[in-house]
């Protein structure tokens, strides 16, 4: 862990140039207690090989004194890397159990992610704001960590710098090497130490990096993932309103219905009344038959054809006002829709293109399909009442010849009846005078009749009589 430490190369090198500028003026002020020290040395020396000896042991003890001043430095930096090891495995640590903690936390979200079938709006948008403050709370965890880190950084390169600064003084005051040889030591020490560090800082902007790499990518997934899940819920909960328009689309469908069975019940009534009035035909024969009759049989018909076109008149307009009250509570529906999915907080392109590919074909097709109807039905309109006006034209011509042909025989009938009772007046009047003739012819035996006296001439004359009377009668 020691390579997961952070801290400023610059600083200690900085440190480390200072420490050896103090160093060069005490080391002056050293010299010159040397000089004084010479000067006060005795004038006479004593035998070379004592002097060896003394200068041997002096040699001696400052080198141990140097080498005890070195492992000293040595186990200094050795502890303070282990206290700083130490701290930083427990950062670590203490980071690693938070974020698995929060990993388990968003676990539990993740699941609740898959079961928003029966959430609300709001129940939706809060599990992301839920999501959305614990990845908050996995960066402020990393960057708490970065922060510790240039801490525990800081701290460890002012121990460092304390370090090096107060053994390289102990170097200096042994004496064992020359100030420059320390200040040497020192900086090559310093050196190694800056490298160290600047490694560790690599490592630990390589860790925080991969720390936030981490983080964005499950930020990235959890929002993708929210998202998918949103798009489930939205699609869901869009099928409601949609689905509720289909309802209200096929209850206007069921409305039109009912009141064209209305209009049907009024038509197939005046049509009875139209064949009734065609029924009558069977009683308009002679000799019942009369022009004045066809006439007035033919202003019924007339009339109720004229009602009954008059009836699809208002049957069209009607159906027309109906389609386009149809067409209009449609689209109110469909605003109603609208409205309930721009509550659901779609964006209003997905709303419009819901609209557009779901709701508005149905209403342009319903609108189209009644366009079409309304224009077959005037065509028929307009066909069938051309072909019963020229139907009943030509009923009414038949029976009005009918009637003209019969009136015709009878006038002809009253004609030739007068005709025939002048001619028989003639011929009674004709009979009368010749049974007068006859009569008178009677008139004359009945008179010598009466003046006969004998039975054979009153005998001759009753049977002339007689023949005259049968003559009479068989005239």
């Amino acid at each position: 862990m020691r390579t997961e430490c952070v801290s400023s190369a610059d600083d200690t090198t900085s440190s480390t140039s200072g420490f050896c500028s103090s160093s060069c003026t005490r080391q002056q002020r050293n010299d010159e207690v040397d000089v004084d020290d010479v000067s006060r040395l005795p004038d006479s020396i004593e035998s070379s090989h004592l002097t060896s000896g003394i200068l041997d042991k002096l040699v001696q003890k400052t080198r141990q004194k140097h080498d005890e001043a070195l492992k000293q430095m040595d186990t200094h930096l050795t502890h303070l890397s282990q206290a700083c090891e130490t701290e930083v495995r427990t950062l670590c640590e203490q980071l690693k159990s938070s974020l698995q903690k929060a990993d388990l936390r968003l676990d539990t979200l993740k699941d609740r992610m898959g079961h928003l079938q029966h959430s609300s709006l709001q129940e939706v948008l809060s599990l992301w704001e839920e999501v959305h403050e614990e990845v908050k709370e996995r960066k402020n965890r990393v960057s708490e960590l970065n922060l510790q880190l240039n801490d525990c950084e800081r701290q460890r390169t002012d121990e460092l710098r304390a370090i090096l600064r107060t053994h390289g003084q102990l170097l200096e005051e042994i004496r064992f090497l020359p100030s420059s040889e320390v200040h040497r030591l020192i900086h090559k020490e310093a050196t190694k130490l800056n490298v160290a560090l600047l490694v560790n800082r690599c490592s630990i902007a390589h860790l925080l990096l991969h720390l936030k790499e981490d983080n964005l990518q499950q930020e990235f997934l959890l929002r993708l993932q929210w998202e998918e899940s949103l798009n489930s819920w939205r699609s869901v909960r869009i099928s409601g309103p949609v689905e509720r328009f289909r309802t209200f689309f096929s209850s206007v469908g069921g409305r039109q219905l009912l009141s064209d069975q209305q209009m049907k019940q009024t038509l197939q009534d005046l049509t009875q009344r139209r064949c009734d009035i065609i029924q009558q035909i069977r009683i308009m024969a002679p000799p019942t038959i009369s022009s004045t009759a066809v006439s007035d049989w033919f202003n019924q018909l007339t009339a109720v054809n004229q009602q009954i076109d008059q009836h699809h008149t208002d049957f069209l307009h009607h159906l027309k006002r109906s389609h386009q009250q149809s067409w209009q509570d449609c689209l109110a529906e469909a605003e109603t829709c609208k409205e309930a999915l721009s509550a659901l907080q779609i964006s209003e392109e997905q709303v419009n293109r819901v609209i557009s590919s779901k709701l508005l074909p149905l209403i342009e097709g319903l609108q189209s399909q009644d366009e079409a109807q309304l224009a077959a039905l005037k065509v028929s309109r307009d066909s069938l009442s051309h072909h019963s006006a020229g139907v009943s034209e030509c009923v009414f011509g038949v029976m009005r010849a009918v009637a003209l042909l019969w009136e015709t025989h009878c006038r002809r009938m009253e004609t030739r009846e007068a005709e025939l009772q002048k001619h028989l007046g003639d011929i009674k009047q004709s009979q009368q005078e010749f049974i007068q003739r006859k009569t008178e012819r009677v008139d004359v035996p009945m008179k010598d009749l009466r003046q006969e006296s004998s039975e054979d001439a009153l005998k001759t004359s009753l049977d002339n009589i007689c023949l005259l009377v049968q003559d009479i009668e068989d005239t």
